[in-house]
């Protein structure tokens, strides 16, 4: 698991203006946020992080040369929508895709999400003292100007600001109201790795997901659905897993389920599905103890019908091979499970007294 310099990105906006020569890096907040965004990506030889960022620094600097020469006296609402205009003019040239997330495409002229278009807005902010804060509602970002009065800024949409107050209201964002919860730099970063592991999720590549949903929790411990999906990629892992025969591993899957959500809903239930086909994937090889070992369930009375198959099916194999000695053995070990269980008791009884144990 790569490890992230993230510790500049708890601020909640910068302490000066980044486009400026006399800051130094390691104050640039904006700098941080698209660096650790850019490490966030899939690394491949079309997307190096020190190019994105290189690009991005330089499209910075293009927009700060443009900025009106009374900037730092306009009102914070005003330099809000000259920014966001200027956002759209030189770096955001695509079109919205709800899975353009990756900063380094949308740098190159490709399309953005809300992902993507919040993190290079808010880069901008931090980057030119524009204070702004990240928001979050279920599957939505975007961001609000911490001024006075309240200004939302919805990424996406090129035409927002041309847009009608009734119009705004809309959008996911506003209709949100105190829904709406605020986004540290961190947590903002985390939605990168959480839309790639959703990408690997779609296509059941349970391993790559996993690990993106811990780098997401790493950044986000209080991302609920994060947390969520990684219970369900265990839990689905473990099933595909216990089907192709890879019990130790399923079953590991889903100790760590039980760890950390005991109460996760369809963990009893498949704990008890894969130690059911780890029994009778041993009955399949004739491996009769080793079965009988596996056949231990949360549920008392589940367990005693597994265990039943078991005995039942290891009493079958011994009378059909004539082993009448080693029946009686395994039937005497049997009735002391089931002495509570007559019923049981005798039909296990009566395999011995077949036509083929005469």
């Amino acid at each position: 698991m790569r490890a992230l310099s993230l510790l500049l990105l708890a601020a909640c906006c910068s302490i000066a203006s980044a486009a400026t020569t006399n800051v130094p890096a390691s104050l640039d907040m904006g700098r941080a946020l698209i660096a650790a965004s850019a490490q966030a990506e899939a690394q491949t030889e079309s997307n190096i992080p020190g190019e994105t960022l290189d690009r991005f620094l330089e499209l910075r600097e293009q927009i700060a040369n443009q900025r009106p020469h009374d900037w730092t006296e306009m009102p914070l609402a005003d330099r809000a929508v000259w920014l966001f205009h200027a956002m759209h003019r030189e770096i955001l040239t695509g079109r919205f895709d709800a899975k353009a997330s990756a900063i380094s495409g949308v740098l190159s002229g490709g399309d953005y999400n809300c992902v993507s278009g919040t993190i290079l807005y808010v880069a901008l902010a931090d980057s030119f003292a524009l204070p702004v804060v990240p928001l979050q509602i279920e599957g939505h970002v975007w961001c609000r100007v911490a001024g006075e009065k309240r200004l939302d800024v919805e990424s996406t949409c090129p035409q927002w600001f041309e847009l009608s107050e009734e119009m705004r209201l809309g959008a996911p964002g506003v209709e949100a109201g105190s829904a709406a919860a605020p986004l540290s730099r961190k947590a903002l970063v985390a939605k990168l790795y959480y839309n790639r592991a959703v990408d690997h999720l779609e296509q059941r590549q349970f391993a790559p997901a996993i690990e993106l949903l811990d780098q997401t929790l790493a950044l986000d411990p209080c991302d609920a659905a994060a947390e969520q999906n990684l219970l369900a990629a265990k839990n689905n892992w473990a099933v595909e897993l216990a089907q192709q025969a890879k019990f130790e591993q399923a079953e590991r899957l889903l100790q760590e389920v039980a760890e950390v959500a005991p109460g996760y809903g369809p963990l009893l239930a498949n704990r008890r599905h894969i130690r059911i086909l780890k029994v009778r994937a041993n009955l399949a090889e004739g491996e009769y103890l080793g079965a009988l070992q596996a056949a231990v369930l949360d549920d008392p009375q589940y367990q005693l019908q597994l265990r039943f198959e078991v005995y039942e099916a290891w009493l079958k194999s011994l009378v059909e091979a004539g082993q009448s000695t080693e029946a009686e053995q395994v039937l005497a070990r049997a009735e002391v499970e089931f002495q509570d269980d007559w019923r049981s008791s005798v039909r296990l009884q009566r395999l011995l007294r077949s036509p083929a144990a005469t």
